[in-house]
């Protein structure tokens, strides 16, 4: 196994540089279109809220959930893919004498993708209000309320509620010795 991967590890090497730079092309596709869309519903706004007959407070918690918590969002993935393609650019031209910035990028890219799936928080906020009181959204007409269960809020409260942590267990270096590794009190 050792053999193989130090055969092949170059080309590995080079393939986790080819993910973090597809990871940091979906951010600026994500932040490009998000944009676009946040430029649109702003420029739209008034007809939107002539047209929709919600209260004010509805429309600042729906505009707040989705144009600030976006740009927020889109803004902190786009800092975590360049910190990504800048740690896998290191660990593909500086292997393993690199390895401790190297570290220390990715540690901050899980600390960053945890934040900007936190950024879902206002929308998972939103909801029930939306649910409950709101008549017309952006797009004109009525969601359904089982629709904005089954595929908004569930998957939403799940993604705030499960994946952050465990990004966030993963940013903690592990303490497990290896055996190549010698105890500074003797044999493990």
């Amino acid at each position: 196994m050792g053999k193989t991967l130090q055969k092949y590890g170059g080309s590995i090497r080079f393939w986790i540089l080819v993910v973090a730079c597809t990871y940091f092309a979906y951010a600026l596709y994500y932040a490009s279109s998000g944009l676009r869309e946040s430029l649109d519903m702003l420029s739209d706004q008034f007809l939107y809220t002539s047209l929709s007959h919600n209260p004010w407070w509805w429309m600042v918690l729906f505009y707040g959930s989705e144009g600030v918590a976006g740009a927020v969002a889109m803004s902190v993935r786009i800092v975590a893919g360049v910190i990504a393609v800048y740690g896998a650019f290191l660990f593909w031209r500086k292997k393993d004498a690199a390895m401790q910035s190297i570290r220390k990028s990715f540690s901050a890219v899980l600390l960053l993708e945890a934040f900007f799936l936190l950024t879902y928080i206002p929308t998972l906020l939103r909801l029930p209000p939306t649910t409950l009181h709101a008549t017309q959204t952006y797009t004109i007409s009525a969601t359904p309320e089982a629709l904005q269960l089954y595929v908004t809020l569930i998957p939403c409260l799940a993604i705030v509620l499960i994946v952050p942590p465990l990004l966030l267990k993963l940013r903690v270096p592990s303490t497990i010795k290896r055996p190549s590794e010698k105890s500074p009190n003797g044999p493990v």
